[in-house]
């Protein structure tokens, strides 16, 4: 399972993209953009943060996205990749070079780790999302078997993982082999 994280307030739907350069593989994608939300609303903030940290801790790997979003810092993100990093979870993270903070997240995944690279496309970090789950599925270790289920966030009815919820549906998976970890 990898989740999405990256800028959503003020930054253009990159997840949609990820979606798409990740949509032929059988891993679970977790997007934590809401298609409707109010940021003013207290109870939709409180689900989203649980839904985020619910699916950020069941995840296998973390896709760590920063767009060009001209001053916005997207500082929630920030946040998440210094806890990813501290806690040495299984990363591919990318900035656009135009991202504002770019030299921050470079300068901070190599002083976590000499090996993390921080690659400059969006396609590039889809890649590595693809390159490592293939190295877990060569490994043979599976997490679950997919399933069918509609999906809550108007795509087709694709196999899902159990992380598709009543609060969230945002996780899907293709239907074309079980999801390894």
């Amino acid at each position: 399972m990898v989740f999405l994280a990256g800028g959503i307030t003020g930054c253009p739907d990159w997840q949609a993209e990820a979606r798409a350069l990740l949509d032929d593989t059988e891993l679970v994608v977790c997007n934590p953009r809401h298609p409707v939300f109010d940021v003013t609303d207290p109870n939709a903030a409180r689900d989203q943060i649980e839904w985020e940290v619910e699916h950020i801790r069941e995840a296998d790997m973390m896709l760590f996205w920063f767009p060009a979003s001209g001053g916005v810092t997207q500082p929630i993100v920030l946040f998440e990749l210094g806890m990813a990093l501290g806690r040495g979870r299984e990363l591919a993270v990318g900035t656009d070079l135009d991202y504002c903070r770019r030299y921050d997240v470079v300068q901070q995944c190599r002083h976590a780790d000499l090996s993390q690279i921080v690659w400059t496309r969006l396609d590039q970090v889809c890649l590595q999302v693809r390159r490592r789950n293939a190295t877990a599925i060569l490994r043979g270790r599976c997490s679950f078997p997919s399933m069918k289920s509609p999906s809550r966030d108007g795509l087709a009815s694709t196999a899902v993982s159990p992380c598709t919820d009543e609060q969230g549906g945002r996780c899907r998976v293709s239907s074309k082999v079980p999801h390894f970890r």
